[in-house]
């Protein structure tokens, strides 16, 4: 059930087939039996080895033949015509011409109608996967436009196109809220839960997080925004304001030793940060400046919490606020 929501233009397009396939069998079965090749009475018997067990086959195969040209409004050239095996000339057979004639005119209209359906249900198939297409060719074209109208140099337009292609292939979306979380319709305490389901085991890691509830901790993970990094773009800057925090999602980030002297620097081991991994937490509580700079070394996808969206969660829960404003006097006096 699952794949069939997910994937219902390909469902409702298999039905459609199925539906065919089985009324050509029983369009065949049907021909067979109004012509009853085996039955030595018609006129035109066509003789015993027809009906012999080596040519069920072979005659079901010009049934179904003959079914499927019926279907496509082709008619007329199979009943005038001289299959191998099946004798369809309406000469000499009068009792059966007027039987031909209507259910031959049966499944040329039924199948007008099926390959109308299919025809319709390969449109909204293509249309749906050509939707997205269509909007992300429209925001590449403004896209170079854009760039080409204010003279952005080559090797940039490159990195804005390697952006942007990445976000269509892993993301399919141009903002930087995931669609589910930012649908108005839906209900908060959904929208609490996917967030809940999407970001806890990473933003329970945390230690200002660490024992507040799942109420709270899901205000705060829907309070997140993605932000996406191509390899050697800076992160942040030593000697910043602090005002967010970020957690890895998804990538390598190395934080750059430029805390030290110069001389040390080369010597120094790299520090690298993975999936889970997060830091600048001290800003969302603290105005301090950032001790090292951070550079992603692979392209990376990076959630981040903003200093202002976390006093708003603040400001809804003064108990939590006065736990963070002693974090806060500790930290002042530790230091």
């Amino acid at each position: 059930m699952k794949y069939m929501r997910n994937h219902k233009h390909v469902y409702d397009f298999s039905k459609v087939l199925i539906l065919i396939f089985t009324l050509l069998h029983v369009g065949a079965c049907v021909w067979v039996l109004i012509l009853d090749p085996c039955d030595e009475t018609k006129t035109n018997y066509s003789d015993s080895r027809v009906c012999a067990q080596d040519n069920v086959y072979r005659v079901y195969s010009e049934a179904l033949h003959i079914s499927a040209s019926m279907l496509l409004g082709v008619a007329n050239f199979h009943i005038v015509g001289k299959p191998e095996l099946l004798s369809l000339h309406v000469e000499g057979r009068p009792e059966d011409s007027t039987k031909m004639y209507l259910v031959s005119t049966l499944f040329m209209i039924v199948g007008l109608f099926l390959i109308a359906l299919l025809m319709s249900e390969a449109n909204v198939y293509v249309m749906g996967k050509m939707q997205g297409s269509a909007a992300f060719q429209r925001k590449t074209d403004r896209l170079n436009h854009e760039m080409e109208y204010y003279g952005v140099p080559d090797d940039l337009q490159v990195q804005v196109r390697a952006f942007y292609d990445y976000v269509w292939i892993h993301q399919k979306q141009y903002d930087d809220k995931i669609a589910l979380l930012s649908d108005q319709q839906m209900s908060t305490d959904l929208q609490r839960k996917l967030a809940l389901h999407l970001f806890k085991d990473v933003v329970s890691h945390i230690s200002f997080f660490s024992e507040i509830d799942d109420l709270l901790l899901g205000e705060i993970c829907m309070s997140l925004r993605t932000r996406i990094f191509l390899p050697h773009d800076m992160i942040l800057f030593k000697g910043d304001v602090g005002k967010e925090l970020f957690i890895i999602a998804k990538g390598v980030v190395e934080v750059l030793r430029d805390d030290l002297p110069a001389n040390r620097r080369h010597n120094a081991p790299p520090i690298l940060l993975r999936n889970g991994s997060f830091f600048g937490e001290i800003a969302l509580v603290m105005e301090v400046r950032r001790t090292c700079s951070v550079q992603a070394r692979t392209v990376c996808e990076v959630n981040i919490l903003q200093q202002s969206a976390f006093d708003a969660v603040l400001r809804g829960n003064p108990h939590f606020a006065r736990r963070m404003n002693e974090l806060v006097v500790a930290r002042q006096l530790d230091s």
